[in-house]
């Protein structure tokens, strides 16, 4: 990995496990049910749904096993309690050491997908907005920017003063983070967590660089030059 001058995360299963937000979703849901709807053991029965691979319609799925029909409004309901609980997730061992041991040697920067109460959320819980010198949301750009959109990319550029092969992004999902990075000459690795949510997604666009967590790319970086300028913490 050549000389870089500033090191972008991706969020969702790069930092924290996305397995936790689910469950910790399912949780909140869980208690609008019980409370709202009478129904006991949602929380379960999503769980089932969810690792049986059913995506996009467990709600709906575990409703009508409850013999609810169900109708668009109370669904939509319970996709935003999901979306916007505070949620209970923390920094994998990895992650936090990562970003423990770069933090203040050069700019770090954050772009993650997904709507924007729901990742701010995520990263306040988290405790990490102070760590980064620019943090994308692409959900504060609106829709038709999410990855593999490049504009959330240019945007770092821009913040952070840099471009091309002086930044690498580091993320999980080939199916949608590595085309728009590698479009603008950015360097890639991909985080191939064995309990991710994509570990096994087929590649779309092929990081240069595959880690099985953030403590092997840690140690794989160049010794980074002092930075003079950081550009300032949000």
């Amino acid at each position: 990995m050549t000389s870089l001058e500033a090191i972008v995360f991706d969020l969702d299963d790069t930092l924290y496990s996305e397995r936790d937000f689910v469950a910790s979703g399912f949780a909140a849901v869980d208690n609008y049910c019980r409370t709202e709807l009478g129904l006991s053991n949602f929380a379960h029965r999503a769980s089932e749904s969810f690792s049986s691979g059913l995506r996009g319609t467990i709600f709906n799925t575990v409703l009508a096993s409850f013999g609810i029909t169900p109708d668009p409004s109370t669904v939509a309901k319970l996709v935003a309690v999901y979306r916007d609980h505070v949620p209970c997730i923390r920094l994998l061992n990895d992650a936090q050491e990562c970003l423990h041991k770069l933090h203040g040697k050069l700019p770090l920067a954050l772009i993650t997908d997904g709507p924007s109460l729901t990742q701010w959320n995520k990263i306040r819980a988290l405790g990490i907005e102070s760590m980064f010198n620019a943090i994308v949301v692409t959900g504060d750009l609106g829709p038709e920017y999410a990855k593999p959109h490049p504009l959330a990319f240019q945007l770092i550029e821009a913040q952070l003063r840099t471009h091309g092969t002086h930044l690498v992004y580091v993320a999980d999902n080939p199916s949608k983070d590595f085309q728009a990075p590698r479009q603008l000459g950015w360097q890639t690795v991909r985080v191939k967590r064995a309990e991710g949510i994509y570990s096994d997604r087929p590649t779309r666009e092929t990081a240069e660089h595959e880690v099985p967590d953030l403590l092997e790319f840690l140690y794989s970086l160049p010794e980074p030059k002092p930075t003079a300028g950081l550009p300032a913490l949000r």
